[in-house]
């Protein structure tokens, strides 16, 4: 699909075009979503430890039962671990990290993401943030693993569709 272009800023040194259209919000590509469930899991000091096996943009989904309805719990998602093997949540500016609460409901939750670290998406997606780790504290011990995955969104591509060297 061709856009029209429109020149945003002109001088002898340099010409700057960006593409517009009137429907901007839509992709140009159909989004996908992939279920990923973890590589890890581990338990350990009152807190559970995910890793689901490569960082993506996506949304963290925990199943909650019945008897869980009101917890609260802590949820950590992040991109990069510490010395300590722990999220770490100063790993740089662009490196994504998100701890925030979650008051269960039985079924499937998801936590907000704030606004500095979410990405927007068409509205039947969501708000997504790059991680690959996730802690969970306040998950009560009797209620066994929890039950937990990692919605990916990604635009797909053929690797041969073009040449890069």
């Amino acid at each position: 699909m061709r856009l029209p272009l429109r020149i945003v800023l002109w001088t002898p040194a340099l010409l700057v075009l960006t593409a517009f259209t009137a429907r901007a919000a839509e992709p140009a590509v159909a989004l996908q979503r992939e279920t990923i469930i973890p590589q890890r899991t581990a338990a350990n000091d009152g807190r559970w430890f995910i890793d689901f096996g490569r960082d993506a943009y996506g949304q963290f989904e925990i199943d909650a039962p019945a008897a869980q309805a009101g917890r609260t719990i802590t949820v950590r998602l992040g991109e990069a671990l510490g010395a300590d093997g722990r999220l770490n949540p100063k790993a740089g500016r662009s490196i994504r990290f998100l701890e925030t609460t979650l008051a269960l409901h039985p079924g499937a939750n998801r936590p907000i993401l704030r606004e500095a670290d979410a990405r927007r998406m068409p509205s039947e997606i969501g708000a997504v943030m790059p991680f690959r780790y996730a802690e969970i504290e306040g998950w009560p011990a009797d209620a066994g693993q929890p039950v937990v995955r990692q919605i990916t969104v990604f635009a797909p591509f053929d690797l041969q569709a073009a040449h890069f060297e």
